[in-house]
């Protein structure tokens, strides 16, 4: 007699189904697991002159040992690669316009702009103006990295589902990296495109009310517009999708001496400015050798703490909001397109083709071989044709920007701030810094604090960088970059503190043209209330009241402006339940505050009210409208009250 079976049905589910699924997973999880960060305490691999410890607190940020400056750079590097692999991966790619190789036809817009740029020939340009030490950090970065790759440890999973290895890290990579990075930074030629775009049609009164202090007679050259347009949704895609870049993005940076503090040492906070992103460019970590210590926050890519402290000095920065990037339409020969005129003759532009490999996206049963995409990068003397990386016909621009310069030093700049032991020490690497435009706020173990401005800004014959201009006109040329020496600075000021958050730095009588670009004030404003409330109720400054003021929320310039708008209301208008919480409201953008919502989405509302709504008469298309939006957006509480 035959036994009788149950659940057949279930039981060949569970067999066939279910325990093959649970293999493949706990397979995957097991083989995943293996990418991820070793935190053992002692190293030892190829390349090392000596054993080092690498620890972690609880948080996860490393504390590196090493024997020598350089071991810590090489342990940096074996740490980012082991952290950050894949973002390593993709930074490289990015400075060298080869994002299209691993996703597709959608980045090759980013490719072309970056080769366009060409911050990677630019890099390589920069390596010989760099000292032998500066240059061994790179390279001993490069091997850590290298170090890690050669353990062929289980790759993150990003390299594993889109088929890339990831190739070995050269140091001009770190210096092409710090190029996007400094990229990222400045700003001014998309702040410029926009301004164009809407200079063409806001009605005089509306740009009376953003631009006030522009000049009447500044060159407006109209046929230009396409270009603009187009660097305008450029910089849009890369602040979207690659987060470099964004208007008022907001950096705040302050020191206060000891005489002001509990412990009588100076206190320095900062807030670097870069737009969130997952992960974050910042890699924390603390590098230690026989006379060597620094810590703080690097960038993963570059060897440096670029803010952060040592035994002597600790530092931070915010951007200077410097107008450090022009843009010139060039005069073309019509009969030879590669000929432009400058200095009152034809001068031919350099011209080169690549080629850029671009990944299939389609699936694989229809997956054929692209063909490289093939593009003409062009340049000028004041530098790259950018409007060939837009596929524009109507004019041609070229960007001047110091970044671009032959010999930058600025790496070298980063690197010797690690080893500055005072404010003589920290002047002169600053002085070595061309791009980013940075604020950098200091302090020492001797109780003394500052400020200096570092990176080169452009001195113009004519003009202010405002817009466009033609670059057959020698008055708009530039001859030569802000002194060092006359860069805005102070040491222990009369006030026991200094405070930089993207505001303008200078007094009226400060003799260079920096930008008509400045962050508004508010926020410095609120910083310097809070430090003089502090030592007002208390007498000193403790370490709680600077993180307290490092988390603070309030938007004094939103409530002015709430303040400005109540009084402007009708009787029952003002009387209602909103307008009366608006004016309880102490300018707080803290989570679940329902005064913040209702300014926020009034503030929107107004804005578009007062500017888009009279752009949808003058705009020709969507794409003007895009842009247009995209400025009005910048617009701040401050233009509108004013």
């Amino acid at each position: 007699m035959k036994s009788k079976r149950r659940y057949p049905l279930l039981m060949r589910f569970v067999v066939w189904i279910c325990l093959p699924l649970a293999a493949a997973l706990w397979f995957g999880y097991d083989h995943l697991r293996g990418s991820l960060p070793q935190t053992g305490s002692e190293v030892s691999v190829s390349g090392l002159k000596a054993k080092l410890t690498m620890t972690r607190d609880d948080k996860g940020v490393p504390y590196v040992r090493a024997a020598s400056d350089m071991d810590a750079y090489f342990a940096l590097g074996y740490l980012h690669a082991q952290d950050r692999l894949w973002q390593l991966d993709i930074s490289r790619r990015l400075a060298q316009g080869r994002l299209s190789e691993v996703l597709g036809r959608k980045a090759l817009p980013e490719d072309i702009w970056m080769r366009t740029l060409d911050l990677y020939g630019s890099a390589q340009s920069a390596w010989p103006a760099l000292s032998e030490p500066a240059r061994a950090s790179l390279q001993a970065y490069a091997d850590g990295i290298n170090a890690y790759l050669g353990e062929k440890r289980t790759l993150p999973p990003e390299f594993l589902l889109l088929g890339v290895e990831p190739q070995p890290w050269q140091p001009i990579d770190s210096l092409a990296w710090f190029k996007v990075f400094s990229l990222s930074q400045s700003d001014s030629m998309h702040t410029e495109a926009m301004r164009y775009v809407a200079r063409k049609y806001l009605p005089s009164s509306q740009w009376a009310l953003l631009e006030r202090d522009y000049p009447a007679d500044a060159p407006v050259t109209s046929e230009a517009l396409p270009v603009m347009q187009g660097i305008a949704r450029t910089a849009k895609r890369l602040e979207s999708e690659l987060a470099m870049g964004g208007r008022y993005v907001g950096s705040n940076a302050w020191a206060i001496a000891g005489a002001h503090t509990a412990d009588g040492s100076p206190m320095l906070a900062n807030d670097p400015h870069m737009a969130l992103q997952m992960p974050s460019r910042w890699y924390v970590a603390h590098l230690s050798a026989p006379g060597f210590s620094v810590s703080g926050m690097s960038v993963v890519g570059l060897p440096n703490i670029v803010f952060g402290r040592n035994d002597h000095i600790a530092w931070g920065g915010t951007n200077m909001m410097a107008d450090t990037q022009d843009l010139y339409v060039l005069d073309t020969d019509p009969d030879r397109p590669n000929y432009y005129k400058a200095d009152g003759r034809w001068q031919a532009l350099d011209v080169r083709q690549e080629e850029i490999r671009v990944k299939n996206d389609f699936p694989a049963e229809l997956r054929k071989p692209l063909e490289p995409v093939r593009i003409q990068l062009r340049r000028s003397r004041l530098g790259p044709v950018v409007s060939d990386a837009l596929h524009a016909v109507d004019r041609t621009v070229s960007l001047r920007w110091p970044g671009l310069d032959a010999g930058d030093t600025s790496y070298e700049g980063i690197f010797r701030l690690s080893y500055a032991k005072n404010w003589q020490d920290f002047n002169l690497a600053l002085g070595l810094i061309v791009a980013p435009a940075i604020n950098v706020v200091y302090a020492d173990a001797n109780n003394n604090i500052g400020y200096v401005g570092a990176g080169r800004i452009p001195k113009r014959r004519t003009g202010d960088g405002t817009l466009p201009v033609p670059a057959a006109d020698p008055r708009y040329d530039w001859h030569g970059y802000i002194p060092f020496a006359e860069m805005p600075r102070a040491f222990n000021p009369p006030s026991g503190f200094v405070v930089s958050a993207n505001n303008k730095m200078t007094s009226q009588d400060y003799p260079h043209f920096i930008s008509r670009d400045w962050a508004p004030p508010a926020r410095a404003e609120r910083i310097t209330a809070m430090i003089d409330s502090a030592i007002k109720s208390q007498g000193k400054i403790r370490l709680e009241d600077v993180e307290k003021m490092q988390g603070d929320v309030k938007d004094l310039e939103a409530k002015a402006l709430s303040d400005h708008l109540l009084g402007l209301l009708p009787g029952p208008a003002a009387a209602g339940l909103a307008a009366r919480q608006l004016r309880a409201w102490d300018g707080s953008m803290a989570q679940g505050q329902a005064s913040a919502a209702v300014f926020n989405l009034w503030f929107k509302s107004l804005k578009q009210r007062m500017l888009l709504d009279r752009f949808k008469n003058v705009a020709d298309n969507s794409d003007q409208i895009e842009v247009l939006r995209d400025y009005v957006a910048g617009v701040t509480p401050l233009q509108i009250k004013r």
